[in-house]
């Protein structure tokens, strides 16, 4: 089986949804409960790819606080 990496792409700062992310990034933004980050990591791991990278910028410690290593999420 082919071992395919998934990247995530959160770096920008989501002005046009400002004043909300001036403190939370976009895909923090919770829908329906859940992080939207995490919702795409979990669809990503559903479709069978294990390895996923996040490229984080604005707030990136709060993408830390929240997945850590990401094995909470497997």
């Amino acid at each position: 089986m082919m071992n395919i990496n998934g990247i995530i792409l959160v770096a920008g700062e989501g002005t046009r949804l400002r004043p909300l992310t001036y403190t939370l990034p976009k895909p923090l933004i919770p829908i329906m409960g859940n992080p939207l980050v995490t919702r795409i990591i979990e669809g990503l791991m559903s479709n069978g790819i294990n390895n996923i990278y996040v490229v984080v910028g604005h707030l990136g410690f709060l993408f830390r606080q929240l997945l850590g290593d990401g094995s909470s999420l497997a």
